[in-house]
């Protein structure tokens, strides 16, 4: 994987997060889940071989030990609110990891909301494809003691790399571009949306890391199309007149 070391940087802080977290969780079940059409927009079908992320980490291994590490340690700190808020984006829509911004979403006009929808399906079409090459358990089947968040609950699927660290990645790159102002909130966000996955314990540190390197490079290859940039190039000046809008509102 390119940039390991900030890689190994996510992974600490992951770590760090963990003991600073506190309470005991509190119990539901899983909800349910989202229906993808696999159809692409953004991305040529034929380039989809070209997204790949390394090998995870084989039983036994010193990472592997970190992966688990980590999750027995949110496991016995994750708040029953932190599974809550993992809870809340079981779906990975933009609205889920940015919240403060779903009045602006809402207001969007069909032609938007659409290009936010069909960023979504690229994003996962990809992720789905890599995950099948890799076939990763998720850290609860590897690992009986583990138990996931009951909000979150046993999830269906592989782990590697993140479905929801891909989403996350790609949508900071979008908000980061719709609202540069805000850089610094996006990308905590961002990152939380991430170690959420963690905290819930439906996937390993190093699911979160594959997925976020996966996410940057399904984004730089959105933009090398016309039609993303200029729907990115659309939102930003939308959201420029919902601000201005909401600003005068409030006067």
């Amino acid at each position: 994987m390119k940039n390991r070391p900030a890689y190994k940087l996510l992974t600490f802080l992951i770590i760090a997060f963990a003991f600073l977290a506190g309470c005991q969780p509190a119990y539901v079940k899983y909800r349910g889940t989202h229906h993808h059409d696999g159809k692409l927009v953004y991305i040529n079908p034929g380039s989809l071989s070209s997204f790949s992320v390394p090998e995870y980490p084989a039983a036994g291994t010193a990472e592997y030990s970190r992966d688990m590490d980590a999750l027995h340690l949110w496991q016995n700190k994750r708040s029953a609110g932190q599974c809550a808020a993992a809870e809340s984006q079981q779906f990975a829509y933009i609205s889920e990891f940015f919240p403060e911004y779903k009045d602006f979403f809402d207001s969007l006009p069909g032609t938007d909301k659409e290009f936010l929808y069909r960023i979504y399906e690229d994003a996962h079409t990809v992720n789905g494809r890599v995950k099948a090459g890799y076939k990763r358990p998720r850290p609860f089947l590897e690992d009986p003691t583990l138990r996931p968040c009951p909000e979150v609950g046993e999830i269906p699927g592989y782990a590697y790399p993140s479905g929801h660290a891909t989403m996350a990645a790609v949508f900071t790159r979008l908000m980061l571009a719709v609202d540069p102002g805000n850089a610094e909130n996006i990308r905590k966000e961002g990152f939380q949306a991430g170690l959420n996955r963690i905290i819930a314990g439906v996937h390993h540190p190093t699911d979160i890391e594959a997925g976020t390197f996966l996410g940057e490079a399904v984004f730089d290859e959105f933009m090398k199309d016309g039609k993303f940039s200029g729907g990115v190039d659309r939102l930003r000046a939308e959201f420029l007149k919902y601000k201005e809008k909401t600003t005068a509102e409030k006067k």
